[in-house]
Parts: C-alpha cells; sequence; structure tokens
C-alpha cells in the first residue's frame, strides 16, 4: 500500500521507449547524457527493470524549450 499526501500527484514510471519516444534520440544518445550527468537518472523498479519519472523527464523537456 502506497502512502501519499491528498494534494501530491501521483507518480508514474515511464519506460525506455517511452522515454525515447517523448525525447526523439538514440538510446546511446540517453547513455550518454545519463553518465553525463544532463539528464535524469533512472530508477530500478525490479530486478530487471528500469524507469524514468514522468514529473523529472517532463521538468527536462520544459527546461530544454525554455532555453532555446
Amino acid at each position: 500500500m502506497t502512502l501519499m499526501m491528498p494534494d501530491e500527484p501521483p507518480r508514474r514510471y515511464l519506460r525506455q521507449p517511452d522515454v525515447l519516444a517523448r525525447i526523439g534520440v538514440s538510446w546511446m544518445t540517453l547513455r550518454r547524457w545519463e553518465a553525463k550527468g544532463s539528464f535524469p537518472k533512472r530508477c530500478k523498479l525490479g530486478p530487471r527493470i528500469v524507469g524514468w519519472l514522468e514529473s523529472e523527464i517532463e521538468d527536462w523537456c520544459a527546461k530544454k524549450a525554455n532555453g532555446r
């Protein structure tokens, strides 16, 4: 059971295909950005499953859009 504050939006994790579709780059580019620290880090969801917080991906995209 997950306890959540009433005013806090639910957390949603995006899997790799969804992240790549949203940002429009290759898997290797994503890995390089992560290693460099210029992209949100993945979260380990299970033994062989990773995901990215949707809110962090949206924030990253918004910063990129505002910086142009």
